[in-house]
């Protein structure tokens, strides 16, 4: 028997985030204290705001959230795309220059 016909299929949608660009932002200026501020604000935004942004969506779950990456899932399409605008949204808004591509897929598992 094959295990596709006896087991359920459970979808999930899993959330990619990655900072474009990121060392153009980081160095665009030569000052040692613009560098390190830039670093701060996109590690702040990155590890606080974008947790924070996942964790209010009920069901769903940070993997992994540093340098400039996020990756989540989410039982619900709508949930995902929710958090695919917010995060798209955010670092343009708090950084004034940088930009984050977003993107999500569905993840399909088989459960026996």
């Amino acid at each position: 028997m094959n295990p596709q016909e006896t087991g359920k299929k459970q979808s999930k949608y899993v959330l990619v985030a990655d900072v474009d660009r990121i060392k153009d932002y980081i160095f665009a200026s030569v000052r040692l204290r613009h560098i390190i501020n830039a670093s701060s604000l996109l590690a702040y935004i990155n590890e606080d705001k974008t947790e924070s942004i996942i964790e209010k969506i009920p069901n769903s779950k940070l993997i992994f959230s540093s340098a400039g990456i996020t990756e989540a899932t989410f039982c619900s399409e709508d949930d995902a795309k929710k958090c695919q605008k917010a995060i798209g949204s955010l670092y343009p808004k708090e950084t004034k220059g940088a930009t984050v591509t977003v993107d999500m897929l569905l993840w399909l598992m088989m459960i026996s």
